[in-house]
């Protein structure tokens, strides 16, 4: 039986790695794309004296996706700002009950804005609004609420019911 379970580890590895690291990963080539493209356009203005069209439409973007999706990486690891001082201030139970209250708020919030911003994305997709230097469809770009709120909402879910990392307070003393 242990050998089985020997063989299958590697079989999950790459899965789980890929959960447990998947809005980092994201964050991590939307930034490395965002620089360059930025780097290219930079170039292509200052050096060749030819400015392509695209760059500050695609960064611009980008740089809103990897907004919506690394609220979600600041939802996993705990970074996200919030009030803590009743939790703090609170023991056993009591701190565990706020913190799930703050997690269900944070859920309905998820909830409501990707339920408004389902319609909203419907109706633009109908419309057949695109971007005017790509040319891209305009409801791809306000697609990244609805799938960062979504991932936000499953880290919430997943700190609910497995537990999360502990929030780290870091105060100075300026005394």
């Amino acid at each position: 039986m242990s050998s089985m379970k020997t063989r299958s580890a590697p079989v999950f590895a790459v899965p789980l790695w890929l959960v447990e690291n998947f809005e980092r990963l994201l964050v991590c080539c939307f930034l490395s794309l965002f620089s360059v493209v930025l780097i290219l356009q930079v170039f292509m203005r200052f050096v060749l004296r030819d400015p392509l069209s695209w760059p500050e439409e695609f960064s611009r973007y980008l740089l809103i996706w990897t907004a919506f999706i690394g609220s979600s990486l600041a939802v996993k690891e705990a970074r996200f700002i919030n009030i803590d001082i009743l939790p703090l201030m609170a023991t056993g139970i009591v701190r565990k009950a706020l913190h799930l209250v703050m997690h269900l708020g944070f859920l309905a919030f998820c909830g409501l804005a990707i339920y408004f911003s389902y319609d909203f994305i419907l109706r633009i997709a109908s419309s057949g609004q695109v971007s005017p230097a790509m040319g891209i469809p305009m409801w791809i770009v306000y697609m990244a609420a609805p799938v960062g709120l979504g991932l936000a909402a499953l880290r919430t879910l997943q700190a609910i019911f497995f537990g999360g990392p502990s929030v780290e307070h870091h105060y100075e003393d300026k005394s």
